[in-house]
Formats: C-alpha cells, sequence, structure tokens
C-alpha cells in the first residue's frame, strides 16, 4: 500500500478512503460499533497509508472495538504489519447501547454491562493490546505514539 501524507489538506478533503480504490472487507458493514462505515473507512486508510514514523497507535474508548480493528486492519495492509493497537476502556454498555449497537446489527443477546470479554472476541484476530482502565484518570507511559484515536460519546449518548 502507498504511503501518503495525511498533513496534506488537499488530499484529505477529498476524502480519499471512499475512493473505489481503497477497498473495504464486507465485514466492517455489520460490526457492532458507534462508528459510521465511512468514520471506519477513513481510521483503516489513515493507519494503513500514514507516512508518520513508527510509534504506538492508541485508540482510547474503543467501545467495542470498531475504531481498533479498523485500526488494526489498516496496519495489516501497510507497512507496519505486526504493529499492535493499544486500547483503552472502561469496557461497558448498557441495555440501550446494546440493542442499538449490537443487536440492530444482527449480533445475539449478550448478558451483563461489563462487554470487555465481547471486546476480546470481537478483536481476537488482530493485535490488539487491551487495557480494561478509566481512561480520565490515566496516563500513557509507553513510547512515542504514532496515531492516537478517541471518540467521545459522552454527549452523543444525552448524558
Amino acid at each position: 500500500m502507498k504511503r501518503m501524507d495525511i498533513d496534506d489538506i488537499e488530499y484529505m478533503r477529498a476524502k480519499p478512503w471512499n475512493s473505489r480504490d481503497f477497498s473495504i472487507p464486507g465485514w466492517f458493514a455489520t460490526y457492532p460499533t458507534m462508528l459510521s462505515l465511512e468514520e471506519m473507512r477513513m481510521l483503516a486508510f489513515i493507519s494503513g497509508k500514514s507516512s508518520l514514523p513508527e510509534g504506538q497507535v492508541v485508540d482510547l474508548g474503543p467501545f467495542l472495538g470498531g475504531s481498533t480493528v479498523a485500526l488494526a486492519w489498516g496496519l495489516e495492509l501497510g507497512e507496519r504489519r505486526g504493529a499492535t493497537v493499544h486500547s483503552f476502556d472502561l469496557f461497558t454498555a448498557s441495555e440501550r447501547q446494546k440493542y442499538d449497537f449490537l443487536y440492530k446489527k444482527g449480533h445475539p443477546f449478550y448478558a451483563g454491562t461489563d462487554i470487555y470479554e465481547l471486546f476480546l472476541n470481537l478483536t481476537r484476530d488482530f493485535r490488539v493490546n487491551s487495557r480494561k482502565v478509566n481512561i480520565m484518570n490515566s496516563a500513557w507511559g509507553g513510547t512515542e505514539t504514532q496515531f492516537r484515536f478517541c471518540l467521545s460519546t459522552y454527549q452523543s449518548l444525552g448524558r
């Protein structure tokens, strides 16, 4: 996959991740996530084609792992094969969230509000290092990061 400069504003304005030349697997459309399909495409595209130097890829608040698998899938396409996505979240979901983002996409019932085991199951085919932690009270102690993604759902969920 040809690398690109994500600092090229004009190139990014054209949303190259929506190009027919950038194909994604069919399962992206049914993955249980708060992200739109276009957002998943964008994350995969950027992580796969980024010209940024080596560094850690950190995903803060991945919920069920839509951003995590998109980033990891993109890394596998590019020159970063074998890179790991580090995901940090509380990994909890209300019944409403499970209905909206899991069941509506055809996934089976999942008991309880702790979704960490479900996250692990959904991301098992990718290089993911995850920790169940409150990201608001934590600090990154790893090496330099290449890419950080944080999806804030606080207002969008009506809290």
